[in-house]
């Protein structure tokens, strides 16, 4: 499995009233210059840029944690902006190119070790747009959305999991609520929300195998996943 450098994330988020604070915050536990140890967002935590998760007592590895609380906001979690924040030189965000689906046999699978996970936090009833762009040429995006965070202590990084539906191999309290994936390389994809209630959400992204993807729960939607330069991921 080889993993992708994405360089940045868009996230858009439409807020019915305006309250200040929105942010982004990187956990920097685990990572390495070469992707290979698997071991990125792991715990304990070391949440750099903005406020910790505090609520959050899952196993599932983090890669980042937004936090909306403001009317329009658009926040962005990207390798640079983890770098002004005080990541070190080599931290990276990536993602591997079979990590959503691994392939076109069992098109609903896909393998956690290449992905990324990332934690959202809503403080008042909202709709989110996500648009998700693959810059590497051979990396189709897609991505599945959960309601809640994990609360369980029994995450393997080295299984397989269902990217269509259920609750993810080893997690407690995650509710699916839709997925979406490209059919090229370097596409872009879309996924928007009905109004969600207030509350924690999770968001899981990787690479797809092949052309086609069954999707579920698709509405109209928006999120840039960019990526850039394969580096050796593992596996």
């Amino acid at each position: 499995m080889r993993k992708t450098i994405f360089h940045s994330l868009v996230l858009l988020f439409f807020f019915s009233t305006g309250i200040t604070h929105a942010q982004v915050a990187f956990n920097t536990t685990g990572y390495d210059s070469t992707g290979t140890g698997g071991l990125d967002g792991g715990q304990p935590a070391n949440w750099i840029g903005g406020i910790a998760p505090g609520s959050y007592t899952g196993s599932m590895d983090a890669m980042w944690f937004m936090d909306f609380n403001t009317a329009n906001e658009s926040l962005l979690a990207s390798t640079a902006d983890a770098l002004t924040k005080g990541a070190a030189l080599d931290y990276a965000l990536a993602v591997g190119p079979r990590g959503w689906r691994f392939s076109t046999a069992v098109p609903d699978t896909g393998r956690y070790h290449g992905m990324d996970f990332g934690l959202i936090h809503l403080d008042e009833a909202a709709q989110l747009t996500i648009t998700l762009t693959a810059l590497a040429p051979g990396l189709i995006p897609g991505m599945s959305f959960y309601s809640g965070w994990d609360t369980g202590s029994t995450w393997d990084r080295l299984v397989n999991y269902n990217n269509n539906g259920g609750t993810p191999v080893g997690t407690t309290g995650l509710t699916f609520l839709g997925n979406v994936a490209g059919t090229a390389g370097g596409s872009s994809i879309v996924y928007s929300t009905d109004t969600l209630a207030a509350g924690d959400y999770t968001l899981l992204i990787g690479g797809v195998a092949g052309i086609s993807v069954t999707a579920a729960n698709i509405a109209p939607a928006s999120w840039p996943l960019q990526c850039l330069n394969p580096i050796r991921y593992g596996c």
